[in-house]
């Protein structure tokens, strides 16, 4: 932290070994206007326009470094899906091990023991059952859940969603009769 109000350097250069370092720095402490910095070599004060202008373009060069890493982040993200190799969370049920043509990456497989219990979730799902009870029942089986100690209701309602398992209720089932729908 910087307790002077005027920090003096050589030059720029020496304040920061990066452009996004000096930018972070600038944008702390001195944006605001409350402290100086001041470059003996360079001549430029950035309280003076000139300064600020430079510093400008200095943040929007920083700007577009983020930028640019993000989209290669993504690029290459996207690449590696589109040759069939998994990237990034693991859904539950599954496992990853290396590609055989190519153990730098990793493919999904399904996991045994996951599966089952999934099977069963989706089993206690359809029977109706209320969400609290079909934790409760999980719990008391120890069946191992995707994260955390124990099942919850809202575990099992994402799940629910995700994989788009709905109760099953019968179709003319109805709650009111047509007097009452009429009302």
């Amino acid at each position: 932290s910087m307790k002077a109000d005027i920090v003096v350097v050589l030059k720029f250069d020496r304040v920061s070994r990066s452009i996004r370092h000096f930018c972070e720095m600038y944008e702390d402490h001195f944006a605001d206007g409350s402290k100086e910095l001041i470059a003996i070599r360079e001549a430029i004060r950035l309280d003076s326009a000139l300064g600020r202008a430079l510093v400008s373009i200095l943040l929007v060069f920083a700007q577009m470094e983020r930028e640019a890493t993000g989209e290669r982040t993504r690029e290459a993200i996207s690449h590696i899906r589109r040759s069939g190799y998994h990237f990034g969370k693991i859904p539950y049920g599954y496992k990853t091990i290396p590609a055989s043509d190519n153990p730098r990456y990793r493919i999904l497989v399904e996991d045994e023991a996951e599966q089952k219990a999934l099977a069963r979730v989706k089993a206690l799902v359809e029977s109706g059952r209320g969400l609290i009870e079909i934790a409760d029942i999980l719990n008391e089986g120890q069946i191992e859940p995707p994260q955390g100690k124990k099942w919850t209701k809202s575990l099992i309602y994402n799940l629910k969603l995700r994989k788009g398992w709905h109760t099953s209720k019968p179709i003319n089932e109805r709650r009111h009769t047509d007097e009452e729908a009429k009302v």
